[in-house]
């Protein structure tokens, strides 16, 4: 029972389901920076963000400030709505 309590309190990777909106902004962050060629350490030298917030942000460890995902996105020439929105399809 307490098990089951857990898998409904938190994702597999311990997150708190309370942080999930976060999750889809993290996916993206990812998905665009790969498809861009940029790893983790060149976009934190570009933003002035430390690549391990990057990698925490990515794998849903943290959620990212309002000002974060901004310097992120302006890095990735997108929108920060595109960050926050899945891919459609």
């Amino acid at each position: 029972m307490l098990a089951l309590l857990y898998l409904m309190c938190y994702n597999a990777k311990g997150v708190p389901h309370s942080l999930q909106k976060g999750v889809i902004a993290i996916a993206r962050l990812a998905e665009i920076r790969k498809a861009q060629g940029m790893t983790q350490e060149r976009l934190a030298e570009v933003t002035g963000v430390h690549r391990v917030t990057i990698a925490r942000i990515e794998t849903g460890e943290v959620s990212p400030k309002a000002e974060t995902l901004k310097r992120l996105a302006d890095a990735l020439g997108v929108y920060v709505d595109d960050l926050m929105t899945q891919k459609a399809g």
